[in-house]
């Protein structure tokens, strides 16, 4: 053990883990899954259909509520029944993707203003 601190080994990382063991729901849920966003349907399912607040399911799971909370919002947002002016996952996504291309596009344009003005250089020597 460390002067002064905690012991090495099985902290709280290892029984995040765990925490399906806790699950009162009749399900088997890997704790793996539950935090990952793109199959977070299950706990979103567990937040719409126990009628429960999404921190009392997220306590359940041993997950953090924030995390559920976020998942949940994208959720009904991809399903239509966000806030007016929230982006689904798939426009998010085009957001990004052109916005990509246009920094793509501007870099071209410098390289090709720079290319510009030394060719123009070089024919009036």
């Amino acid at each position: 053990m460390r002067r002064g601190g905690r012991r090495r080994g099985r902290g709280r990382t290892a029984q995040r883990f765990r925490s399906h063991e806790r699950l009162k729901f009749p399900l088997i849920l890997d704790s793996v899954s539950i935090r990952c966003p793109g199959s977070g349907g299950t706990s979103i399912a567990l937040v719409d259909s126990s009628g429960k607040t999404v921190t009392a399911v997220a306590r359940e799971l041993g997950i953090s509520s924030e995390s559920l909370r976020g998942w949940y919002r994208k959720a009904k947002a991809d399903r239509g029944e966000g806030t007016p002016g929230e982006l689904s996952s798939a426009e998010r996504e085009e957001i990004k993707r052109l916005r990509r291309e246009n920094r793509e596009q501007q870099q071209t344009i410098e390289i090709l203003k720079k290319a510009t003005a030394f060719f123009v250089k070089e024919n009036d020597r």
